[in-house]
């Protein structure tokens, strides 16, 4: 269990992710100052319209997320915080669940936003914030030959040292935020279908689970094979492209 401590009459706990102390009403937050006096930090409301506090070294928690870790049990396996009523400004603790990460979320308030971390965001149609900031995916980096790789579509994250960044694919943010339509648990080979064709397409009444073996995924994992292979020639003009495709 964190760590407990009344804070201006307040019960709160520690939540370590933020470096803060949270309160269990989902108003509330504290950390101490570089001169070890205790404030209380800033509640705003990102691009998204989700709530989010700045707690130490500058990170932007969800107040959500704050508060379920503090409050509310997690069952084990990947989880996203889910609010009861539907309303995404309640971040009260009785208000607030975990729910698997394939799980769909019905009402319309909470439907279009999801948590996947402390660090990203994501709506329905695949619009993702890191750190507070909108990203826009990438499908091409740059390598040490000064060749251009294409891959699938990523955004960069920070990798947790502040100096390095890793990729991490859309469609994994997708499925961790339970955007994909249907239910991968009883499938031999689930893979994400672009239903449309479309890689770059990541709204989620356009992803869905299927199998492998699925002629529809077939179809589309060699149309985007055919669309990299013309991206990698467009970006490495008069060079061979074998190894530059993942």
């Amino acid at each position: 269990m964190a760590k407990q401590q009344k804070i201006n009459g307040k019960d709160c706990r520690y939540y370590l992710d933020g470096a803060m102390w949270t309160c269990y009403d989902g108003k509330s937050f504290f950390c101490k100052n570089n001169s070890g006096v205790m404030e209380q930090l800033k509640i705003v409301k990102d691009s998204f319209g989700m709530k989010v506090v700045n707690g130490r070294w500058n990170r932007t928690i969800p107040a959500s997320l704050a508060v379920a870790s503090c409050f509310v049990n997690k069952p084990a396996g990947r989880q996203m915080v889910v609010f009861n009523d539907g309303n995404s400004e309640n971040c009260y603790y009785k208000n607030l669940s975990w729910a698997p990460y394939h799980y769909h979320q019905t009402t319309t308030a909470t439907v279009d936003l999801a948590v996947v971390s402390s660090m990203c965001k994501v709506t329905s149609s695949g619009e993702v914030e890191v750190d507070g900031n909108p990203t826009y995916p990438l499908y091409y980096w740059k390598t040490p030959t000064g060749d251009y790789r294409i891959g699938d579509p990523f955004i960069y994250v920070n990798a947790g040292d502040g100096k390095h960044h890793l990729r991490v694919n859309i469609d994994d943010i997708m499925r961790d935020s339970g955007y994909v339509q249907g239910d991968d648990a009883q499938m031999n080979d689930p893979v994400i279908l672009h239903r449309d064709g479309n890689w770059l397409n990541f709204a989620t009444n356009n992803l869905e689970w299927c199998e492998s073996t699925d002629p529809r995924y077939i179809a589309y994992r060699n149309n985007t094979l055919a669309e990299k292979q013309k991206q990698c020639e467009k970006r490495n003009p008069g060079k061979p492209i074998a190894g530059l495709i993942s």
